[in-house]
Parts: structure tokens; C-alpha cells; sequence
């Protein structure tokens, strides 16, 4: 293992124990102030900088990763109403679950077992699964939308089983150059989909959904939709 990744391991720890103890009033917009510092670290490598500050700025980067991180999912909670069943659609390390509201109960959703009480689907597969003995009122997708092959399919689906859905997604720009441009960096990330803000409403509002609540995060925007009382009438 390199000292720089080592350096960003420690700062991984560091930047998990500072978020305990730290919380920004707006965290959005801590978020975007320290954002900036995520790109020390290749710059020092790319610049040929010394060895220790090359390990600084891999300690830096980790610190500021895990802290960004953290309000991300801080964010997400807030848009989650207390005292809710919740089912967390990719949760990998399910860092979620300790910024619920404690009346609210969890379940963790992914591609494999992520602890007690997972229930592995695979939302690219079909048929989708039965969601009735679980019985969710909130769906979160944290950085999943962008890995659907079919959006409208999948939230079609959950608005038999849910009231509300957190969400966050990287929009495509509005301009059709900006996107073409930004298509190079979705592919590399393997995302599946580009959609523009004003789509991914469309596409909830087919469903039932109305959007209550937005914020930002980096490129990314986070959603609150909650299904709307006519739709729910209907269903």
C-alpha cells in the first residue's frame, strides 16, 4: 500500500470521528466550501510535489471525503419523516441508518448482503420484486438512479408500495452541448441514464409523486417526493 493511500486511509478515520462531533447549520453549503480540497491530492501527484506533502494532501483528501460524505447523507435523513419504515436501495456500508430519526425503522436493500435484515434485489432485473412484507412508507436511493436501465419502470413499481422517496441524482445539463460534453464523464462512471431535472420530475409526477422538497450537492441534487393525494385516491 503506497503512503499516499495510506494517507488517505487515516484521513478516511480522521474525517468519520471529526463528522461525529461536527455539524454544519448548512451543510450544503459547507459541503461546497471544502469541496475544492479534493483536488490536492492529484495535483501533487501530477506536480511531482515532495513525498511529504504528497501524504498531506492524501491525509486532506480523506478527511474532506469522508466529511462531505457524511453531510450528504445528513441531508438525505432530514427528508426523511420520523417515525417511518425505511428502505435504503443501495446501502452498501448502510451509513443511513445511524441519521434516521430513531422512531424510524430501517432496511437495507442492495445487490448482496449488507448485514442483518438485507433484502438483495437487483432492480436492473425483472420481475421486480414484492415489496408487501415489508411494507416501506419511505424508499432512499442514494447514487443509484443514475445506474437504472429503466427509471420509469423501477418508480413506477414503487409507487405501489411507498408514500415518499429520497433521492438524489446527478442531472444532466440543460444545454445539449454542456451534456454531450458531460456524457464522457457519465460513461466513465458507467451511468446508465442522463436525464435533465425537469425529466426525472416528469417521470415521478407519471407516477403519482409531486416533488416537496430540493437541495444540492456537489453536481448532485437531492429530491423529496411524496406521492400525491389524487394518486393515492387512484390507487
Amino acid at each position: 500500500m503506497g503512503r499516499d493511500h495510506r494517507g488517505r486511509v487515516v484521513g478516511l478515520i480522521l474525517g468519520g470521528l471529526v463528522s461525529l462531533r461536527f455539524t454544519p447549520r448548512r451543510p450544503m453549503l459547507f459541503v461546497v466550501l471544502i469541496g475544492g480540497a479534493i483536488a490536492l491530492s492529484p495535483l501533487s501527484l501530477a506536480m511531482l510535489w515532495p513525498l511529504p506533502v504528497v501524504c498531506l494532501s492524501a491525509f486532506g483528501l480523506g478527511v474532506t471525503m469522508e466529511i462531505m460524505m457524511v453531510q450528504w447523507t445528513v441531508a438525505l435523513a432530514r427528508m426523511i419523516p420520523a417515525g417511518t419504515r425505511v428502505i435504503e436501495f443501495g446501502a452498501g456500508r448502510r451509513r443511513l441508518e445511524a441519521f434516521l430519526d430513531p422512531s424510524c425503522t430501517y432496511t437495507a436493500s442492495d445487490l448482496v448482503e449488507r448485514g442483518p435484515g438485507t433484502f438483495v434485489c437487483d432492480l436492473n432485473r425483472r420481475p421486480l420484486p414484492d415489496l408487501c412484507p415489508l411494507a416501506p412508507q419511505v424508499a432512499v436511493f442514494a447514487g443509484v438512479l443514475e445506474y437504472l436501465r429503466d427509471v420509469p419502470a423501477v418508480i413506477a413499481w414503487l409507487a405501489a408500495h411507498v408514500t415518499h422517496c429520497a433521492a438524489s441524482y446527478s442531472v444532466a445539463h440543460p444545454s445539449r452541448l454542456v451534456r454531450l460534453a458531460g456524457s464522457v464523464r457519465r460513461t466513465y462512471y458507467g451511468y446508465m441514464n442522463a436525464y435533465r431535472e425537469a425529466d426525472l420530475l416528469a417521470i415521478f409526477a407519471r407516477a403519482g409523486f409531486a416533488c416537496r422538497r430540493t437541495d444540492s450537492w456537489n453536481d448532485q441534487r437531492l429530491f423529496l417526493f411524496t406521492r400525491s393525494s389524487r394518486a393515492e385516491t387512484r390507487a
